[in-house]
């Protein structure tokens, strides 16, 4: 629930289980707007029973059905919402996707799930990373133009006293041990033990090793959770920390600004927009540069609005970059194996939303994906895109 993945994409995409539901509902993050929202879902999921009705009989609905309806009680749950919602259940599971950006009431009961309004909190949008890396509370960060929400680091240690009472513990676990073994062997009756560690004269050398041993605990954590993510990494602490940091890191996509200042001076909405600033013109000259290849190539081949161009494009790993209408639907059926593609005018069990298909597509064969709204689309056709070759 903490962040949202590409592997989610991945898991949810794999999904052929009919039927399948997929809600979207926007929500609000003040809890005296928790009915509101409670309302909203209880609406689309009597939709969905309704639908639902067509293929289960009354006591497969009724367990169907059960996760979905529990949801409606969990007070926890929605005192804690973000801006944006997803829901999806079929008969073998159930999972929420809480969202920092803001989606229309949908609703889509299918054998796959409806994944497009998922895609702007992924690729496109602007989302960076903020490490606020500290000797005392180190916390990770997600962010984006609008929004920013604290990460768990897995398997870590997010102090720094927290690392040297770790090391102090284990020191004289070995020290005892030693004692011990020395005993045994009628040895070290009369010697002594010293150990260096915090409030026992570290100097400058040991403390500057004991933060990097710190950095790379911290790194791995990151590392492990971040594995496949592209957006930047910024690294937020006092001056002296941040080369100590950089040195520690294995995180590919480390941004080369970082903002020099103590985090615990700051909330977290002020060191979002400090982190904004930074890397906001990249996300702007990527974005004019990526258009700027559709100009270019949109005459010779490399580039087209085509819709039944770009299907066939995004299954077979040929898009770039990826323009897509997220109010827009156009359905149909795709067939991969003879590389055809039917339009329909309605949804059906059968067929699926051609522009998600190939948005999905394209985002897990690494293209870009601008997804966005009607008036945000820099050409109004439902989709447009650039491609590798």
């Amino acid at each position: 629930m903490d962040i949202l993945r590409k592997d989610d994409i991945r898991k949810l995409s794999e999904n052929k289980n009919h039927p399948s539901v997929s809600i979207f509902i926007p929500t609000h993050k003040e809890w005296n707007d928790m009915n509101q929202d409670i309302i909203r879902y209880k609406n689309q999921l009597n939709k969905a029973e309704k639908f639902l009705s067509n293929w289960l009989r009354e006591k497969e609905l009724i367990s169907f059905l059960k996760p979905a309806k529990e949801l409606l009680d969990d007070t926890e749950f929605w005192n804690h919402q973000d801006i944006g919602l997803a829901v999806y259940f079929n008969k073998d599971e159930f999972k929420t996707f809480r969202l920092p950006i803001r989606v229309e009431e949908f609703l889509y009961v299918n054998s796959i799930y409806y994944i497009k309004p998922l895609l702007p909190v992924l690729t496109g949008n602007g989302k960076f990373f903020l490490l606020a890396f500290d000797q005392k509370k180190t916390k990770l960060y997600e962010g984006s133009k609008y929004t920013i929400k604290e990460l768990n680091i897995p398997d870590t240690m997010t102090s720094l006293d927290e690392m040297l009472e770790f090391y102090d513990t284990e020191r004289s676990l070995q020290f005892h041990s030693g004692i011990r073994q020395a005993n045994a062997r009628g040895q070290g009756r009369n010697r002594g033990a010293i150990f260096h560690g915090q409030g026992t004269g570290i100097d400058e050398t040991e403390h500057k090793k004991n933060l990097l041993d710190f950095a790379h605990i911290i790194n791995n954590g990151v590392h492990k959770l971040l594995e496949d993510e592209t957006a930047p990494l910024i690294i937020t602490a006092v001056e002296y920390l941040i080369p100590i940091y950089i040195k520690a890191n294995s995180f590919p996509h480390l941004y080369e600004k970082h903002l020099p200042l103590n985090p615990e001076e700051f909330k977290k909405e002020d060191l979002r927009e400090k982190a904004w600033e930074l890397v906001e013109p990249v996300f702007e000259k990527d974005i004019k540069k990526a258009f700027s290849k559709y100009k270019q190539f949109s005459g010779n081949g490399k580039a087209s609005s085509n819709i039944e161009e770009i299907i066939k494009a995004s299954f077979g790993n040929r898009i770039e970059y990826l323009w897509v209408d997220l109010n827009e639907h156009i359905w149909g059926k795709f067939n991969d194996a003879e590389q055809e593609v039917e339009f329909e005018e309605e949804p059906t069990p059968e067929n699926k939303d051609l522009l998600d298909f190939a948005a999905t597509q394209t985002l897990l064969n690494n293209g870009t994906v601008f997804a966005l709204k009607k008036d945000e689309m820099p050409v109004k056709k439902p989709a447009l895109s650039v491609f590798r070759f």
